[in-house]
């Protein structure tokens, strides 16, 4: 009961004059009848009733033009096609003020009007290019499904209002991924020494020499903690340089004895 009274008085609902005279009104005919009600009972009832009733509506109408859930299926489901690098048409569904901006064809929302808005006629296959019908996402990509379609339609039929501020953040959903192997560390560079027949490998940290009769490693160089980008033999001198570290942040270049 505590937690219903609660809803109440966060909806903030005015209580019409007509409900507070037919309650008092019959509590009143209640205690002249001799009925064991408990006296405003029935008014306290039929307040909290008027209330709830006020406030779910008023919730759902917010929950459903909430332009939070739109860009959440659109992160679900079209980036990989509009995202602002070479968007399909133009379009792009990165933002609201993209996504009202509209593409190649023109607007793709019509405030008010999901019938005739082109991205829920995509999203139904009711589109046309070319003769023939499309629908989006294309291919074999997941399709949405009837309720995300309704989210949007609802909204768009709302107004296709401007999310307020608050509601713009965004959170970077990054997939787990467990390989099913152990990774392999990646050839950066390759050298090649042909008065000495062997080949250097230019990896994570560490030069691999391999002998050219049956490539087997010969020798594995410790390098500097970085990726061996560039490698380079001076056989007159049984030299091996190499280049390493991060581009744009650091480098150096060692030289090792074979």
């Amino acid at each position: 009961m505590r937690s219903t009274f609660r809803q109440v008085l966060e909806c903030g609902s005015p209580l019409p004059l007509s409900l507070l005279i037919s309650g008092f009104s019959r509590t009143r005919e209640n205690s002249r009848k001799g009925l064991t009600i408990v006296p405003g009972l029935f008014f306290l009832t039929s307040i909290v009733a008027y209330l709830l009733s006020a406030c779910v509506p008023a919730q759902a109408s917010a929950a459903e033009t909430n332009y939070v859930a739109v860009a959440r299926i659109f992160s679900a489901h079209c980036l990989d096609c509009h995202a602002s690098k070479d968007p399909e048409g133009q379009l792009v569904l990165e933002s609201f003020d993209t996504l009202m901006k509209g593409g190649e064809i023109g607007p793709a929302i019509q405030p008010g009007n999901s019938s005739d808005s082109l991205l829920v006629q995509m999203i139904e296959g009711r589109f046309e290019k070319d003769g023939k019908k499309k629908i989006m996402p294309p291919g074999k990509h997941k399709k949405l499904t009837p309720e995300e379609i309704d989210t949007i339609k609802t909204w768009v039929d709302s107004g296709a209002h401007r999310p307020a501020e608050a509601e713009l953040a965004k959170e970077l959903v990054i997939p787990v991924i467990t390989p099913k192997l152990s990774p392999r560390i990646p050839i950066n560079s390759l050298a090649w020494s042909a008065a000495e027949k062997v080949l250097a490998i230019g990896r994570y940290s560490s030069i691999e020499l391999q002998i050219e009769a049956d490539l087997r490693s010969a020798r594995t160089l410790k390098a500097q903690p970085a990726n061996i980008n560039a490698l380079a033999f001076l056989p007159q001198r049984h030299q091996l340089f190499s280049a390493g570290g991060q581009p744009g942040v650091a480098g150096e270049i060692t030289m090792g004895y074979r």
